[in-house]
């Protein structure tokens, strides 16, 4: 099932699992209202600290949506 951007609005992001398969990883992620299970796979990842806390990012990205 493909899941469209707009089935994410007013969404809580409640539960992640990373696994490491062969190759690359997979992102399981559930969301609420209503219940989203994703799964996103890659092969070619490249992990990065981030330069800015996760909460600074939250609050730029809520102040400029």
């Amino acid at each position: 099932m493909l899941v469209h951007q707009s089935d994410f609005k007013a969404t809580w992001w409640l539960y992640d699992e990373i696994y490491k398969p062969e190759e690359g990883f997979e992102l399981h992620t559930v969301f609420d209202s209503p219940m989203i299970k994703t799964v996103i796979r890659a092969r070619d990842v490249k992990i990065e600290p981030l330069k800015l806390s996760l909460l600074r990012r939250l609050k730029m990205w809520y102040e400029n949506r």
